[in-house]
């Protein structure tokens, strides 16, 4: 009976032994694996949305930079997959990674929701900078054309990051609300009087929209504004949708 503990506990250490042994080997194997020339790919070759205005090779060159990648990336890497979200994750343009796909084959796709400028903000100095939907500022080649406009209240928090501010990040939520209908309703100024937001299609003439505090989870404004706009020309002066 003794004798059949031994065998077996040595059969258990031996197993253990080999199970151990293979392990390391098959790691070692994938670590070669990992420099082998069969399984490189230049960083700058993914397959990738790039935002507006600005070309793919810039764009991957900052997401490299974001992820501290080398030129060649090792399709073999375990954690290629969570590095990647990570780097495209921080770019500013970034809202969130959808997907990434590593195969079949020498293939590299990764599946962006880029953001979308909403709302240009006009600093002191007159500089104006975009913000998305969400009141996060955008990097300097945002492109402002055509946005409606907000003089800027404070300063931002910092690039990629929300303002830091209620009525920025509330007076971006209305831009994106009312984005879909400008063409109906032309109104390109927006600006703060306490904390009402006022709404103009012109900085001096034609109606003020006093749209009143951003904030509303249930909001009918742009319903309301909208059987309104095809004949502001018989509208009074005001329009006060609080």
């Amino acid at each position: 009976m003794r004798r059949q503990i031994i065998i077996a506990g040595l059969t258990v250490v031996v197993g253990g032994c080999l199970l151990g042994l293979l392990l390391f080997v098959g790691q070692l194997a994938r670590l070669s694996l990992r420099t082998d020339e069969r399984y490189q790919f230049p960083f700058q070759s993914i397959d990738c949305p790039a935002p507006l205005g600005q070309d793919r090779e810039s764009f991957l060159a900052e997401v490299r930079y974001y992820g501290n990648f080398p030129e060649q990336l090792s399709l073999v890497d375990d954690d290629l997959s969570d590095r990647l979200q990570a780097a495209f994750s921080r770019h500013p343009w970034v809202e969130s990674v959808e997907r990434i796909q590593i195969g079949p084959g020498r293939r590299l796709r990764v599946r962006l929701k880029l953001r979308t400028p909403v709302l240009g903000v006009v600093w002191p100095d007159g500089t104006i900078r975009a913000v998305d939907r969400f009141g996060i500022l955008l990097p300097r080649g945002a492109d402002t054309h055509a946005l409606p406009l907000l003089t800027a209240p404070s300063t931002p928090a910092g690039l990629g990051k929300p303002w830091g501010d209620p009525r920025v990040e509330g007076a971006a939520a209305v831009a994106h609300a009312l984005a879909p209908y400008q063409d109906r309703l032309q109104l390109r100024h927006f600006r703060f009087e306490g904390d009402d937001l006022h709404l103009r299609r012109d900085p001096t003439t034609g109606p003020v929209v006093i749209w009143g505090p951003p904030a509303g989870a249930k909001d009918d404004r742009v319903r309301r504004l909208l059987d309104l706009a095809d004949h502001w020309q018989q509208t009074a002066g005001l329009i006060d949708l609080r």
